[in-house]
């Protein structure tokens, strides 16, 4: 009996070693996977603050393009930034909370300090980083679609503005050798007479073209207004134009007063005589 009693002892302690040596190691098992989502959490925080941090700044860039090619390089970026480089992030997000979660539950059942992460890498300040790059998306993408329909109008202005411009050029074409003929000073009264209606029928013809040079001289202005990004050849066509309208107004005066010294009857052809 003395034996059984010394064997029974002897075995009922190595298991209650046995015990306290596995509860060890458990105990030892959860602090290393503790910690280990301690060290993921630190270091999928620190990624995402670092992509937010990068990205912000360019959905906060308002610096508009000069031509629509260019801006639509710009929106073409952006929806890469949407489909392609935003979707993993809104995932890591989401790890990111579910790690942290997970980890402040795990320690709450194992009665151990709440985690609390580095300066700068709780939930609550990655949250607020996100929300601040999402309202700078959304600004950016406003203001990408803005400049775009600002662009456009520009483009259509300057189309407006060539179709104007080439058809005012072609009418004025010649005429200024025209204007300079000197015709009527061999020409007959019967000349003379036929010359002055004729000069005539090109004062209406000039006076009607008033407007359309006026037309194109407020698209000009227009296009200086809305910073067009080749507003140099506009201005210089713009100028070309109302340079040869000056020069066609001061000849055509001058050929009306040599044309009614040629013809002593100015009433009568008033008259239609």
């Amino acid at each position: 009996m003395t034996y059984v009693s010394c064997f029974y002892h002897a075995f009922a302690g190595a298991e209650q070693a046995e015990t306290a040596a596995n509860r060890i190691c458990k105990v030892l098992g959860v602090n290393q996977e503790n910690e280990k989502l301690m060290e993921e959490y630190e270091r999928l925080a620190s990624e995402l603050l670092e992509w937010i941090r990068r990205t912000t700044p360019w959905l906060e860039n308002r610096t508009p393009e000069k031509t629509m090619a260019e801006m639509q390089r710009k929106l073409e970026d952006f929806r890469d930034y949407r489909r392609q480089h935003k979707p993993p992030k809104v995932q890591e997000k989401c790890q990111l909370e579910i790690n942290f979660n997970t980890l402040q539950t795990k320690l709450r059942i194992s009665n151990r300090p709440a985690f609390m992460p580095s300066e700068g890498k709780m939930v609550s300040d990655i949250a607020s980083a996100w929300q601040g790059l999402e309202q700078a998306e959304k600004g950016f993408e406003e203001w990408l679609l803005t400049e775009i329909q600002r662009l456009e109008r520009l483009d259509h202005l300057a189309e407006k503005f060539h179709q104007k411009a080439t058809n005012h050029e072609n009418w004025a074409s010649g005429k200024e050798l025209i204007l300079i003929q000197k015709d009527y000073e061999t020409a007959t009264l019967t000349e003379v007479r036929a010359l002055l209606r004729k000069h005539e029928a090109f004062e209406s013809d000039l006076a009607a073209h008033q407007d359309r040079v006026e037309q194109i001289a407020a698209i000009a202005q227009e296009l200086n207004e809305l910073d067009y990004h080749d507003i140099a050849s506009i201005n210089q066509r713009c100028q070309s134009i109302c340079d040869l309208w000056d020069k066609l107004g001061t000849l055509t005066q001058k050929r009306r007063e040599a044309l009614e010294v040629r013809w002593p009857f100015k009433s009568n052809l008033a008259a239609g005589d």
